[in-house]
């Protein structure tokens, strides 16, 4: 089946009943821009199960979007044809009223992509009209009955880690997403998206209690810190946790290996990644003690999004004694946005004579939280 444009409209035709693809495999998100309040909850959802950029098409979220400089209707024929996309109807009203949604349909049905329908609140499965089939089971989310929707939202998570080749995630950080993702839904169904409030998200109770969040029992009950070194210098640190932080011991084996391009780097990875945004707009600072041995004088820390942006990234001056560290996060970047998906919490050792001297140090990391 080949798909082109006639008069402006998708049209496809049937060649020897074979469909051809050459590019990737997709998620073409399909919805009306006056439900982008929604959408973009959808799209949180998919970027905490490890979706990437370019697998995700959602024009009106950025940077899912159309790319500049192209042409909207071209670009989106395009996904059609040289993708293999599995289709998310985004339905309800709003859906139906525009013209644009019901050719990205047409143009599905055509070409017969794989389909899930996710009803917005407020809309119901017999007011599904049009190519598709009101009798195949999606998600409703408003169903009064959560345990179907529980379920259904499982099923979906599924089916893409299958399809797209994801990581799994243990079922209590999945069930702690999902209620996040139905929280928010009902504060937008309910108005708040509209008047601006910041959408709930698992640290909303500590922060409206003004507590400090434990960053490091919290990773660390789940996860073990990482390292990474570069290429040239492998397995020469080792990190040890404790109850109220770590140690990140280096050890080279000769002073001749520093240089420039060199580091060794103790890391926390989110994955799913952390909405720090409710922090960021209450006020919270990134807080820590830090020490080091003689021969270590500067750490980089570094708080990375989803995007590889580097929201923090600073030189931290250590010593023998130990000093403590609090940067606000309302400080770094006006646009809250990029505290949505932190990724990456680092700290970094460069091998170069300003940052270190002699073949071993240690780094030493205390109290690590989230307070006022």
């Amino acid at each position: 089946m080949l798909v082109g444009v006639v008069d402006g409209k998708i049209k496809s035709t049937e060649k020897e009943g074979i469909l051809m693809k050459t590019g990737m495999h997709k998620i073409f998100i399909s919805h009306s821009s006056k439900d982008a309040e929604y959408v973009r909850e959808i799209v949180n959802l998919l970027e905490v199960l490890g979706l990437r950029k370019d697998e995700i098409v959602c024009s009106s979220m950025p940077p899912y979007c159309v790319p500049l400089d192209n042409k909207v209707y071209d670009w989106l024929i395009n996904e059609f044809q040289q993708n293999k996309l599995r289709v998310i109807y985004i339905l309800s009203e709003n859906y139906y009223a525009s013209a644009a949604s019901l050719n990205e349909m047409g143009a599905a049905w055509a070409l017969k992509q794989e389909w899930t329908g996710i009803l917005l609140p407020g809309f119901s499965f017999d007011d599904i009209t049009g190519c598709i089939d009101k009798t195949r089971i999606g998600i409703k989310l408003d169903d009064t009955d959560k345990d179907t929707l529980n379920y259904r939202l499982e099923e979906l998570k599924d089916i893409l880690v299958e399809e797209f080749g994801l990581r799994s995630m243990p079922p209590i950080i999945w069930e702690r997403k999902r209620n996040e993702f139905l929280r928010n839904i009902e504060l937008i169904t309910k108005g708040a998206g509209d008047n601006g409030k910041t959408l709930l998200t698992r640290f909303s109770d500590f922060i409206e209690k003004g507590k400090t969040f434990d960053l490091l029992g919290d990773y660390t009950e789940f996860c073990d810190i990482k390292s990474c070194v570069n290429k040239e210098a492998q397995n020469i640190i080792k990190i040890n946790t404790y109850q109220n932080g770590f140690d990140a011991k280096v050890e080279v084996d000769d002073e001749k290996e520093l240089n420039q391009e060199g580091f060794a780097m103790a890391f926390f990875k989110y994955v799913p990644c952390e909405n720090w945004r409710e922090f960021r707009e209450s006020g919270y600072h990134l807080e820590f003690d830090a020490a080091g041995t003689e021969n270590l004088h500067t750490v980089q820390l570094e708080v990375k999004n989803s995007e590889g942006y580097k929201i923090i990234d600073e030189p931290l001056y250590v010593s023998t004694m130990e000093s403590h560290f609090s940067i606000p996060l309302s400080k770094k970047m006006r646009d809250s946005s990029v505290w949505e998906s932190v990724s990456e919490l680092c700290f970094t050792m460069l091998f170069n004579k300003d940052c270190v001297t002699g073949n071993k140090w240690t780094l030493s990391v205390r109290n690590l939280k989230l307070s006022k």
